[in-house]
């Protein structure tokens, strides 16, 4: 019989917070589902196969009997009848183009992190104690093993094929814009040390817990004196590193950020010029070309190309990507595509990018992200975790979905109907594991201040958008809210300063 972990309301039936399922499967029947299911995690009950319906309680982790399926839901056997449960697909293994086909085996030196894409950036899906096992693909510096979980990635570093031997008295790269420094950082965790500031080149060392002095600083990395000459660390393992979330953001720059006296120019060198002034989350319009290429622009009507110093076209709507690309907004500023996006991401690794992708309806909602996906894919799968999608209704989260699951959404009110409730949006929010809510400030009048505080109350950001003056700003924060999308705001730990 099923145990269950119940919190008994008064007519008895069970209410719990719905809970991310992860689960394994067990003796599949030809032609029929899995005859049981493995909970690995605490798990939610439902009384119909869609989150919409009642919560019937939680399961611990146990292994329980399965009675039918439908799609990713299964119906199981407990103690209080058939219920239903979601199955989280698994995640699968990105293989980039250059994956080459091997046969070798492969010695773990030490316990070892395995991942489903080869980037160390990306979230570890499991860890091998050291042992001999089978490579079947090989990647740059990584390998493609055969687990019993499937086939996994994990780096050459920690493997009898490592070339640290030969790397630890190499010289170590000094990128030309590196700047000075002089100071102790603290080791926060085991740290790993390379010959050059990138996690692609090989580990040559490892660092346990310990101050020691940095010389150097280039982006997020850091050159260390060691005993072995000068390394390169990245600060994630320091007292330096403060991880970029939504959660400690106050502000969120608007179409990039403010240049050069303009305002929403979508334009990449408004996200360099405002990374320089600290801001390290950017919310972006991105639309689509007539040949279907996705460009960072808000609209092309007649107006906005006046509102750039640009021209406009005989043509009416969208135009081909070349003549966009080729338009320089106020004369001087480039003209954006999203590829120029991700290499920016590339080399600027702590920050988020929050997309406006203007309309909310199923078929524009996948042209937009079916060609967003595919393309971050191609240049490093580990920037999706950066990506931060804003949904305009609750139907389009799972368009989205259809493409990717993010780990990070923002569901934004302005095109919702003021007739949609508090708890609505709330509920959900905290179901969808939606990370933050936004609105205008006149949807801020609308709903009032303890909305925030309710939002808050619940684990969820709050932002208010545009906003740029600092008083305002600074109301909106004692009330509250998390951070603004702004122009030209900045937010120095007290106050927001323009």
């Amino acid at each position: 019989m099923i145990k269950l972990t119940p919190r008994l309301r008064a007519l008895g039936k069970l209410a719990m917070a719905s809970v991310f399922v992860s689960c394994l499967l067990l003796a599949p029947e030809k032609g029929h589902a899995a005859t049981n299911l493995r909970l690995l995690k605490t798990t939610t009950l439902y009384d119909s196969a869609t989150t919409r319906s009642k919560s019937a309680g939680r399961l611990s982790p146990q292994t329980v009997t399965v009675l039918k399926q439908k799609g990713s839901w299964y119906q199981i056997k407990t103690s209080i009848g058939p219920k239903w449960v979601f199955v989280a697909p698994r995640p699968t293994v990105t293989k980039p183009d250059g994956t080459k086909t091997v046969n070798m085996k492969v010695k773990l030196r030490s316990r070892t992190a395995a991942y489903n894409a080869p980037v160390k950036s990306s979230r570890p899906v499991t860890y091998f104690s050291p042992q001999t096992v089978k490579a079947v693909g090989e990647y740059q510096e990584w390998f493609l093993i055969s687990t019993s979980v499937g086939p996994k990635w994990i780096h050459k570093g920690t493997t009898d094929k490592s070339n640290a031997a030969v790397n630890k008295n190499q010289s170590v790269t000094m990128p030309s814009d590196m700047k000075k420094l002089n100071e102790t950082v603290r080791l926060v965790s085991r740290t790993a040390a390379y010959n050059s500031p990138s996690k692609s080149a090989p580990i040559v060392s490892f660092f346990g817990v310990q101050s020691v002095k940095a010389i150097g600083v280039y982006h997020d990395w850091l050159l260390i004196s060691t005993g072995i000459g000068p390394k390169w660390i990245h600060m994630e393992t320091t007292s330096k590193w403060t991880k970029t979330s939504l959660g400690n953001t106050s502000v969120i720059a608007h179409g990039f950020g403010g240049i050069g006296g303009y305002r929403v120019l979508n334009t990449i060198d408004a996200l360099h010029y405002n990374y320089g002034r600290g801001v390290r989350v950017f919310e972006v319009d991105l639309i689509m070309t007539s040949d279907n290429r996705l460009v960072a622009r808000h609209d092309w009507n007649a107006n906005h190309y006046a509102f750039l110093g640009q021209k406009h076209p005989a043509v009416a709507g969208p135009i081909p990507y070349s003549e966009v690309m080729s338009l320089k907004i106020h004369g001087k500023y480039k003209s954006t595509s999203f590829e120029d996006i991700l290499a920016a991401m590339q080399k600027y690794p702590d920050i988020m990018i929050v997309t406006d992708t203007k309309l909310g309806d199923r078929a524009s909602t996948e042209k937009a992200f079916s060609y967003l996906v595919k393309k971050t894919k191609a240049v490093n799968p580990a920037l999706l975790s950066r990506i931060v999608p804003q949904i305009y209704n609750q139907p389009m989260l799972g368009y989205i979905n259809k493409y990717h699951r993010f780990d990070h959404v923002i569901y934004t009110l302005y095109q919702e109907s003021r007739n949609l409730s508090e708890t609505n949006i709330i509920n959900f929010s905290k179901k969808n594991g939606i990370d933050a809510v936004t609105y205008p400030d006149t949807r801020y009048k609308f709903y009032g201040a303890d909305f925030a505080k309710k939002l808050n109350t619940e684990g969820l950001s709050s932002f208010v958008h545009t906003i740029n003056d600092e008083k305002l700003a600074a109301t909106f924060k004692k009330d509250g809210i998390t951070g603004v999308y702004t122009d030209y705001l900045l937010f120095d730990g007290i106050k927001y300063v323009r």
